[in-house]
């Protein structure tokens, strides 16, 4: 059954609607921007006769042993804190991490005989000797996640995925440095990117969350995701590698591509 409502595509269009709105886009936004606990705030005392009575009876008693403590406490000399090492990751790094190793887990257990473990290491095989063709695709990849990843961070959903909108218009100027005019869609094909390029203007113009390394960083993920889809399908084409299998290989590669790249920071900032 898990076959059939994968090709299903009543199935498949709201799942990835749901999946990209909630479990991706709102919750690494969230975690982007976190900022930790809130600090606890004072409640507001009531503003009855005895409510008020008694309040400031307890701020008094509270007032006078504060006063103590402070008294006590300038008397004692205190040692520093010992300062915590954290790590130098930031979290965009963490984040496409977190990505790539969850999906390239979910693909290699979640199939049809998913209750089978035999099946787990030929699968595992399989996906990377079918990395080695897709390098190329899963650079862009890599770069499209990590780069969305810091935009989000930046400069917010909403600026972040109307520079997205364009993915259509540079994956037209790709299709057309690559395989020349013959390979271009329709006029009113064409003609149909026009408010989508206007559309992505009137809603970047003067935007209230507006940075410039934000905004450079959404530029190149939406280019490097038009330069996945144009390289990746080249990919296919040639190999008759597709769909999961496909998207295995490249999440196995990216998946490298981020450790390296983070053990290299680590190593960098402990010099």
């Amino acid at each position: 059954w898990i076959s059939t409502v994968s090709n299903s595509k009543r199935w498949v269009g709201p799942a990835w609607i749901l999946s990209s709105a909630i479990l991706t886009t709102y919750s690494t936004t969230k975690f982007l921007k976190y900022q930790g606990e809130e600090d606890d705030e004072m409640l507001t005392p009531s503003t009855s006769k005895g409510g008020s009575r008694i309040f400031r009876q307890f701020e008094s008693i509270l007032n006078s042993t504060q006063e103590q403590n402070q008294q006590q406490q300038s008397q004692i000399v205190e040692k520093p804190p010992k300062s915590i090492r954290r790590t130098k990751l930031s979290r965009a790094s963490i984040l496409t991490l977190y990505r790539f190793s969850g999906s390239l887990l979910l693909g290699l257990f979640i199939h049809s005989h998913f209750y089978q473990l035999s099946r787990l290491l030929p699968r595992f095989l399989k996906t990377v000797q079918a990395a080695q063709k897709f390098l190329l695709p899963s650079v862009f990849l890599f770069i499209a996640n990590y780069s969305n990843s810091i935009a989000l961070d930046r400069i917010g959903i909403s600026l972040t995925y109307t520079s997205k909108c364009g993915i259509p218009l540079i994956t037209v100027l790709f299709t057309l440095l690559l395989d020349g005019f013959a390979a271009l869609p329709s006029n009113a094909t064409l003609f149909s990117l026009l408010p989508i390029a206007i559309g992505i203007g009137a809603a970047s113009w003067n935007s209230p969350t507006f940075e410039l390394f934000g905004f450079l960083a959404a530029v190149v993920s939406t280019t490097s995701q038009a330069a996945l889809n144009v390289v990746s399908k080249r990919v296919m084409r040639r190999t008759g590698i597709k769909g999961a299998e496909a998207q295995r290989a490249m999440v196995f590669v990216a998946l490298g591509i981020g450790c390296v790249m983070m053990g290299a920071t680590q190593i960098v900032g402990r010099v």
